[in-house]
């Protein structure tokens, strides 16, 4: 479910990656920087599809496991608003 929550948001497909990320987070068994990069993926791509509370809310959860975790210079200001007032 991870590796397709990557090929989602290659391909630029919010709400897929969101599924494909919620799926993996329900397998579980996965070591701290696989969780990390889900709840990104989670992050990021609910702030792309307007939820920005929700997005937050991941992006906390995120830097609870790595709190010098950050995201890719690729992302644009509106998914990384709300990763900044989770920091």
């Amino acid at each position: 479910a991870l590796g397709r929550a990557e090929q989602a948001f290659l391909d630029v497909d919010f709400d897929g990656t969101l599924s494909a990320a919620q799926e993996a987070l329900r397998e579980g068994g996965h070591t701290p920087p696989q969780l990390v990069r889900i709840y990104e993926l989670l992050g990021v791509s609910s702030a792309a599809v307007g939820e920005a509370e929700r997005a937050r809310d991941f992006f906390v959860r995120m830097l609870a496991i790595d709190p010098s975790a950050d995201l890719d210079d690729t992302v644009p200001p509106r998914p990384r608003a709300p990763f900044l007032e989770a920091r």
